[in-house]
Formats: C-alpha cells, structure tokens, sequence
C-alpha cells in the first residue's frame, strides 16, 4: 500500500466510523422514543380503564336513584364519581401532554446531533478526501479530532438516554479514555481549523468531569 491509498483508507475509516455513530445514535432516538410511546399507552389503557369503570356505575345506579330504588341520598356519591373521572382525565391528559413535550426535545436533540453535527462532520472528512494536496493536511491531528468528536457526542447521547430511563448510575468508564485524550488535545484542536467540534468536544470534557464527581 503506497502513502496515497494508505491516506485513502484512513478517510474511509473515519467516513464508516462516523457513519457507525450516526446509526447508533439513531437507534437510541428510536429506543427513547418507544419508551415515552409505551409509556403513554400504559397511561391511556389504566386511565380509560377506571374511566370505563366508573361511567358504568354511573349507568347502572343513576337509574336506579331516579326510580327510587335507591335513596337520593347515595347521588352524592355520583357526583363524585364524576368528578373523579373528569380529575383523572385531566391529570392523564397533562401527564401526556408532558411526556410528548419531552419525546419531542429528544428528537430535537437526536436530530441536532445527527444532522447538525455527525452529517457536516462527514462532509468535511469527504471534502478533505477530495483535497489534491494530501501533505497539507495533518491526519494524526484530524483522526484524533474525528475520534474526540464522535466520542463526544456518543457520552453526551448515552448519558441522555441513561438518565431518561432512570437506569443505574451512569458507568463513564467506556469514555473515559476518550475523555483524558480529548482534554490532552484540545488546544490543539483549537489551533486547528476544525473549530465545528471543539465547543462540543470542550463540552464533553466538562460533562464528564461534572458527572464523575
């Protein structure tokens, strides 16, 4: 393998690699978004349930009150009944409302990440691909920022998600190499001309340090 088709296939890894992240984090968007879908649904059945349950009684006794089967008095609890179902309406429906509410900033956040940062990021290493003057361009420092940045982006996407779903304390071991790496070359990203990344790769840095303690 000569220079040039060796610098070729580094592209092509950094190009899959990101590819990689993008379909990863799209599967998680997906995962969360199921989540908060059954989760609502689970709402929606026990709600209409005691709903159900309640109307019935109301047919079945309401009758019965008017024709003087049974005293008036017992109306009041109709009354209540109804109203207990017309609170739980309300409180499931903003709970729903709520829980939409949140569905959607996770695709805004999955979609920002996604076609905000992963998409331009490949079109630049492409770009970079196409570059005639292959010796003008740094790979050690542009993998390392590829690397940064992906990884940056895949904590801030696992952290998300650990945190939505309220599993264990969120394990920051798998980042924490990137995380050392990522604080040892930001400055020289900084220097660099791949400034797209680096407030998110500063990010990053400080999430993970925040997180850890």
């Amino acid at each position: 393998m000569n220079e040039r088709e060796e610098i070729r296939w580094k592209f092509q890894v950094m190009l899959e690699n990101t590819s990689t992240v993008m379909n990863w984090a799209e599967n998680q968007r997906k995962i969360l978004v199921d989540f908060y879908k059954q989760n609502i649904r689970d709402v929606e059945k026990v709600r209409n349930y005691w709903i159900a349950g309640i109307g019935f009684g109301i047919t079945i006794f309401a009758p019965l009150i008017a024709i003087g089967a049974i005293e008036l008095f017992y109306s009041f609890y109709l009354i209540v009944a109804g109203l207990v179902a017309i609170g739980l309406f309300m409180v499931t429906n903003n709970y729903i409302f709520k829980k939409t509410q949140e569905q959607d900033k996770i695709n805004v956040m999955y979609f920002q990440a996604i076609n905000g940062e992963m998409l331009p990021l490949k079109g630049m290493i492409s770009t970079l691909a196409l570059n005639d003057d292959q010796k003008t361009i740094n790979m050690i420092t542009l993998q390392n920022y590829i690397h940064s940045y992906t990884k940056a982006i895949s904590y801030d996407v696992s952290f998300h998600m650990s945190k939505t779903m309220k599993l264990d304390k969120f394990d920051d071991k798998p980042f924490r190499e990137s995380y050392e790496y990522a604080k040892q070359n930001l400055e020289l990203f900084s220097k660099s001309d791949y400034e797209t990344g680096v407030d998110r790769i500063k990010k990053f840095i400080e999430d993970f340090e925040k997180n850890e303690k």
